[in-house]
């Protein structure tokens, strides 16, 4: 990675070198360079090609020598053929940069972007090399005893059903041959899943523990939601938004698993500090900086198309809406627009057939339907510190989905009351829009709801 990064600043050098023998007379005229060749054209070409020769001489060089150098050759061992192919395709996006460029361009804010993207895809390589020259080492046992005493959690002795596409890190972890694609893993493959998961589960810090929820960091990366549920709304969701945005600070999916009704579901891990922990603590002036980055992160949120292609509200591969209280409450069909929303927000009512037919026709269904977070509140929202308050992370998106524009509001409102602070006077309503009157509707449902 040293040649290609010295291969970049050293163009760049040789350019500023050459931008200096401009003639001062000429100094509002760019291209124009002070020289012996009374050919400006040839100059400028000359380089051009100086930028294009010495980066493609110094990526030849790295590929064809670095097997001689022993931290370069464990690396061409572990994974030579991607390290190969990520090399030459840099090689490629070089050359096309400097061909679609006037010969005078200034080609270091793209060969720079090259460089970061080397980086990272390099690094990603050798991430996922790493994690197969050091395999898991499970245990014999399936009994998960955590080192919280009240957390304790049996993997079932069943086949496994991959309900979301597994990432080839977690593939990895979970110890699963990149040649397996079924969709069911049984027997020995499936024995040695569960112990892999067993494994680190038992190594792993439990974050969250609710009733038969918890949520377990298992790797420096990687964090894994258990939960009695196969609903792949999360997942869903978390693919549509990297999908269509890369600004907002989401996890990743790695994928999803189920097992005799248990789901297992993986996505990366963001460190970062629960904004709950330290909000009765913060100044108002503080409270404002999270409120704003807020408004911009769900401005963006709300630009991004729907989930589904047919329109449906809710999320998942087969749409549902969630509604009630705790979200307990499904659509038990996909829902296409607000009137049939409204039905299912009504369906459930306790309230007598005259009172229910008037509530329902108080009920708007001209809303916006956006792209929704759902239960947005402080123990959701992860900052880098007490004293930074950048935010690092948005989490817990399985409530989420395409709804109407009022939903964000009125959830975000309904969980300010399930502590004793201030949320409600922070929301960000410069992006989600205050809907106090869809709220009080809501309630007037909820009080009626058989639940």
């Amino acid at each position: 990675m040293l040649y290609i990064d010295s291969a970049i600043d050293e163009a760049s050098r040789k350019r500023r070198q050459d931008l200096d023998l401009q003639d001062p007379e000429d100094g509002n005229k760019p291209g124009k360079f002070r020289s012996s060749n009374p050919t400006l054209d040839t100059i400028r070409a000359g380089l051009a090609s100086k930028v294009c020769d010495l980066l493609l001489a110094l990526l030849s060089i790295f590929l064809k020598h670095a097997p001689k150098h022993n931290h370069q050759a464990r690396e061409q061992v572990m994974g030579g053929n991607e390290l190969i192919s990520l090399n030459r395709s840099i090689i490629e996006e070089v050359t096309e940069i400097v061909n679609n460029n006037e010969p005078a361009s200034d080609l270091w804010p793209q060969l720079r972007k090259v460089n970061l993207d080397y980086k990272k895809k390099r690094s990603d390589i050798l991430e996922i090399q790493k994690l197969k020259a050091e395999p898991v080492i499970p245990r014999a046992s399936t009994q998960l005893g955590q080192q919280d005493d009240d957390w304790k959690h049996r993997i079932p002795d069943e086949d496994v059903h991959i309900l979301w596409p597994l990432s080839p890190q977690l593939r990895i972890l979970l110890q699963i041959p990149a040649s397996a694609h079924k969709i069911t893993i049984r027997g020995k493959q499936a024995s040695l899943l569960r112990s892999a998961l067993n494994y680190l589960l038992m190594q792993g810090n439990v974050l969250y523990q609710y009733a038969r929820r918890a949520v377990v960091c298992i790797s420096p990366n990687t964090v894994v939601k258990i939960n009695k549920s196969q609903d792949t709304t999360e997942m869903h969701l978390l693919d549509h938004i990297h999908k269509h945005s890369q600004g907002l600070p989401v996890p990743v999916s790695f994928g999803m698993i189920t097992i005799a009704g248990w789901s297992y579901a993986f996505t990366s891990f963001i460190p970062g500090v629960p904004l709950d922990r330290i909000w009765g603590s913060l100044p108002f002036d503080r409270k404002c900086y999270v409120r704003e980055q807020l408004n911009y992160y769900f401005a963006e949120l709300r630009r991004l198309p729907i989930l589904s292609k047919e329109g449906y509200l809710g999320g998942g591969l087969t749409p549902i809406c969630k509604g009630g209280h705790r979200f307990t409450k499904q659509s038990p069909v996909p829902i296409a627009n607000n009137a049939q929303f409204n039905n299912f927000l009504l369906d459930d009512s306790l309230m007598d057939p005259a009172r229910l037919e008037y509530l329902r026709r108080c009920l708007p269904s001209n809303y916006q339907i956006v792209v929704t977070h759902g239960d947005l509140c402080p123990p959701n929202i992860l900052v880098e510190s007490e004293d930074v308050l950048t935010i690092t992370g948005i989490i817990d998106w399985e409530n989420g989905g395409a709804y109407p524009e009022y939903w964000e509001y009125i959830n975000a409102f309904r969980n300010s009351f399930t502590g004793k602070d201030d949320w409600c006077l922070y929301l960000p309503e410069s992006a989600i829009g205050k809907f106090f009157d869809e709220y009080a509707r809501y309630r007037v449902i909820g009080g009626f709801a058989r639940e």
